[in-house]
């Protein structure tokens, strides 16, 4: 399926149910920030662009993910599996323990 938000559109793959860019994108999703390979952040917004420019004022971050899904309300069953995976040191607050399972996401 084609996803169009503000003049911007692209093609998900059909074979997957996720996009990831190596970028900030005007998107629905959820996005990790990288400071030396390492991630340090994960959430979740509706403009995800415009979310991880407001985190510049109190993280120190080197690169970006952002993974858009068919599904929107996969977001909220992969962002707390995905933090619980990964223990990003700026969720501490958001680490509940998630039996989920999920397909894997290669990040």
């Amino acid at each position: 399926p084609k996803i169009e938000y503000q003049k911007m559109s692209f093609e998900l793959n059909p074979d997957e149910n996720y996009t990831i860019f190596n970028e900030a994108v005007s998107f629905y999703g959820i996005y990790l920030l990288y400071n030396d390979n390492k991630i340090i952040y994960i959430g979740k917004s509706n403009n995800m662009k415009n979310r991880i420019n407001q985190h510049k004022k109190d993280k120190t971050f080197d690169s970006v993910k952002c993974i858009v899904f068919k599904d929107e309300g996969m977001v909220n069953l992969y962002e707390p599996y995905l933090i619980q995976k990964y223990k990003p040191i700026y969720n501490k607050d958001l680490l509940a323990t998630t039996n989920l399972e999920l397909p894997e996401i290669n990040i």
